[in-house]
């Protein structure tokens, strides 16, 4: 009877023993899955950190850009001001400035008043006639007075309106640079929203990732206890064959391994001092041979 019982606990031995290769081989898996799962986890979790980085690099840049545009519409809107009062005073001036023909200018005059003057003072005429010639260089004085004032007026309009011009010219390139500045401004913003995109998709993959990775820890964990049960049968199986003194092939295949090697050792040690070898020694190194082969 206890020979029938200690054949089955042989047979379970073995059995458990084959059951528990299985569960490391599978454990071995589940770690490998698990291991990869982890990596790839913390290699998108990298790639996010790397798009953030890019990120707050972009702001710096797109932020700064935004400033210039500010500061430039500030000093647009000064000049475009200033232009708008110059315009209005300009064609308030113009209203109420004078125009004269090219023979009122004031060198025509001038040469006229001088032509006069002259005659009066040269020429023999009469007192009627001199008379006659001091009243028109009266007039000419005051008309050449009239017009030098609407001439020196005319000049300062063509000034105004050549300040304007600058002051508008130097608003459009403020415009455009404005323009220039806005359009790179919009591209850094452009490029950060495709990466807060790309950064959401990323996201989605490390979560993925991270929920493989548990699940494989949780089942890693479950074929380790159920590992450690089998490793805890077998054990126990192990005991009870201790207790009847009963070893089981693995345990035979060993000890007759080491045994061996002990006379082998010992065969060696023989042939190193040239002792004669008995026969026990030769059929030692014949099976040592035979299990080479």
């Amino acid at each position: 009877m206890q020979e029938r019982e200690t054949k089955d606990l042989l047979n379970e031995l073995d059995n458990i023993r084959k059951e528990v290769n299985e569960l490391r081989k599978q454990l071995n898996e589940v770690d490998r899955a698990k291991e990869d799962s982890f990596s790839k986890q913390h290699g998108v979790r990298e790639q996010i950190h790397q798009k953030l980085r890019e990120i707050k690099e972009l702001k710096v840049k797109r932020n700064q850009f935004t400033e210039k545009v500010k500061e430039m519409k500030q000093q647009r809107d000064i000049f475009n001001k200033e232009i708008g009062q110059q315009l209005a005073g300009l064609k308030e001036k113009k209203t109420e400035h004078k125009s004269y023909s090219r023979d009122d200018d004031p060198r025509t005059l001038q040469a006229k008043i001088k032509h006069l003057e002259e005659t009066v003072e040269t020429s023999a005429i009469s007192f009627e006639k001199e008379k006659k010639l001091m009243k028109e260089i009266k007039d000419l004085k005051k008309k050449y007075a009239a017009v030098k004032e609407e001439y020196e007026k005319a000049h300062a309009l063509a000034g105004l309106s050549g300040e304007i011009h600058k002051k508008k010219k130097t608003a459009d390139d403020l415009h455009s640079q404005i323009q220039n500045f806005a359009n790179q401004s919009q591209d850094f913003h452009e490029k950060i929203l495709q990466l807060s995109k790309e950064i959401d998709d990323l996201k989605v993959n490390e979560e993925e990732f991270h929920k493989r990775f548990i699940e494989q820890k949780e089942q890693f964990a479950s074929v380790s206890n159920a590992l450690q049960a089998k490793l805890d049968v077998l054990k126990g199986i192990r005991d009870e064959l201790d207790k009847r003194n009963v070893k089981s092939k693995e345990q035979k295949h060993q000890e007759e391994q080491h045994l061996l090697k002990q006379k082998d050792l010992e065969v060696k040690e023989k042939l190193k001092s040239k002792k004669k070898l008995t026969t026990e020694d030769l059929l030692v190194l014949q099976s040592l041979d035979d299990g080479s082969e």
